[in-house]
């Protein structure tokens, strides 16, 4: 059979399981349907936040608690023909405890959810050939609240479509090496109140390059790896509304977001060096490289319109910075210990840098602690804790401290249910030599879930 007959056999395979009528099976032992398995399962819970709108001033702190509803299901299929793995996470988030005091002024109901999305699908055709494809896409809805109190919307929505191509070559079992592309879109919108032409829409991005990665493994379960990755992104908006600024981040009101081009090059260690202990160890470069031309003719085809803000844009507000220096070195290591079943120790470094939707770009330090241990047969314990430096750089320039720590503890009731408690506190602020109070907040979480599975 040729590659390509191979291709479609292997994608009307997946058509055709997927249509197939399942097979009935007891609860927690999962659905098999023909060679795929699939997991479906339901979170029930609630969960308590101390401070709603990540208010700096901790006497104005609104609390509330709401009710968590978030069905999942994962279905996983792995055949001579084709590998494939999908999941789906939808969540609905509802506050029901809506005043303060008796206050009805603060009225939680503005940070209600129904569409956080997480979904992910990876398709590798022809696994076990010298040629074989790669297909990826993932989908993300992500909510984040803001400090907008009495807004109809106090949530930041981010919508992310990311979809990748390769081909995969093979030529033996220690060495691999994938070549293709991808596709980025990025879409944010918010509170409509706190734009100057009452739209929600912030702004949105399009992304796409190249990508390569080189995989030999030189021991069973050790590997050398070497990633590249290249992007031209756009934004829709180059001269974006900043109606709302205060104080040290009033930035009138156009801020201005260039279009640009970023790389990246990294190369590391990945594997087990011992029998307890796992090393993950990445360096590399990057830079972006930001074309200050398109917030210039952004600028001008507003004043041509007469549009409010456009003279107030110019290079020497800091849109024009590229990311060069230090700020482009990547650098990711982890340790994980695992002195005894079931018990497990990481220490992990981070430092790197990703483009922002409100600044050119924001490069970071972060540093944490992970404990994972199984108490019992059917008890789990997980804590962890974080601290993440980072540097905002453009016409926003400003410097963060976000800690953050976290426990859990989980009992597995049965093979079709869990049971966990999870507490957390995070804490953001101002690492400025003249501080910027607006930014900084505490919040203490706590959550109880009911996690039933099929």
């Amino acid at each position: 059979m040729t590659a390509v007959g191979k291709v479609a056999g292997g994608s009307l395979s997946v058509i055709a399981v997927l249509l197939a009528a399942p097979a009935y099976a007891a609860p927690g032992d999962h659905v098999q349907v023909g060679r795929a398995t699939l997991s479906p399962s339901i979170d029930l819970g609630t969960e308590f936040r101390s401070n709603l709108y990540l208010d700096e001033d901790s006497d104005e702190a609104i609390s509330g608690a709401a009710l968590i509803v978030q069905p999942e299901i994962a279905v996983v299929m792995k055949t001579n023909e084709v590998i494939l793995d999908l999941g789906a996470r939808y969540g609905i988030k509802k506050y029901y405890w809506t005043a303060a005091d008796g206050n009805p002024d603060y009225d939680r109901s503005n940070l209600d959810r129904y569409n956080d999305i997480a979904s992910h699908l990876d398709v590798h055709a022809l696994p076990n050939s010298i040629v074989g494809f790669k297909l990826g896409t993932v989908f993300d809805v992500d909510n984040r609240p803001t400090e907008s109190k009495w807004a109809d919307k106090a949530i930041i929505s981010h919508v992310t479509s990311d979809s990748r191509a390769a081909l995969a070559v093979q030529p033996g079992n220690a060495f691999s090496f994938t070549a293709g592309g991808h596709f980025l879109y990025d879409f944010y919108s918010g509170n409509p109140d706190a734009s100057f032409n009452s739209s929600a829409r912030l702004n949105s991005r399009t992304a796409y390059g190249p990508e390569a990665q080189v995989n030999w493994r030189f021991f069973p379960r050790t590997a050398l790896l070497l990633d590249f990755n290249m992007d031209w992104f756009d934004w829709s908006e180059n001269a974006v509304n900043a109606v709302g600024g205060q104080g040290a981040e009033d930035l009138g009101d156009r801020l201005g977001l260039p279009d640009g081009r970023e790389w990246r090059l990294s190369a590391g260690l990945q594997g087990r060096v011992s029998h307890t202990l796992v090393i993950n160890a990445m360096a590399g470069y990057g830079q972006v490289d930001y074309d200050e031309q398109s917030v210039l003719d952004r600028a001008a085809a507003l004043a041509a319109q007469g549009a409010r803000g456009a003279e107030e844009i110019n290079v020497g507000e800091g849109w024009a910075t590229d990311l060069k220096g230090l700020d482009g070195l990547l650098i990711t290591t982890r340790a994980t210990w695992t002195p005894l079943t079931g018990q497990s120790l990481s220490l992990g470094y981070q430092k790197d840098f990703q483009d922002s939707w409100f600044t050119n770009y924001v490069a970071y330090h972060y540093g944490f602690l992970r404990y994972n241990g199984l108490m019992a047969s059917r008890f789990g314990l997980t804590l962890e804790g974080g601290l993440r430096y980072e540097q905002y750089v453009g016409e926003l320039t400003r410097n963060d401290m976000f800690i953050r720590t976290r426990g859990g503890v989980a009992y597995n009731a049965a093979d079709w249910m869990d049971l966990s408690l999870n507490a957390a506190w995070r804490r953001r602020v101002s690492a400025d030599v003249n501080p910027v109070p607006s930014i900084e907040f505490d919040d203490v979480a706590a959550s109880f879930l009911v996690t039933l599975k099929y």
